[in-house]
């Protein structure tokens, strides 16, 4: 039997117990959950943040700089061949 399944059938066996769902119940334990759901996107959040700041101190170009660069070189590349093409923009 895998770990997955392992889970599985713990996690059931437990949903069936009419204690667990009295407690399941509890506000401060719902609140406890969606907190403990929500902590992984607070995590990626923060450590991003802390990237973006970092990246800004050492002068670094972030994702999204290169990205636009990339953009305008591609537009001004095919300004040019468009312009040696002889069909310019007027």
């Amino acid at each position: 039997m895998g770990l997955k399944s392992m889970i599985v059938e713990g996690g059931m066996k437990l949903l069936q117990d009419p204690r667990f769902g009295k407690f399941a119940t509890d506000p401060r334990v719902m609140r406890a959950i969606m907190q403990a759901m929500a902590m992984p996107g607070k995590v990626q959040e923060f450590t991003s943040e802390q990237i973006a700041g970092l990246a800004k101190k050492l002068n670094l170009a972030s994702e999204e700089d290169v990205a636009q660069l990339r953009r305008t070189v591609r537009r001004l590349e095919e300004d040019l061949a468009r312009e040696r093409r002889g069909g310019g923009r007027d």
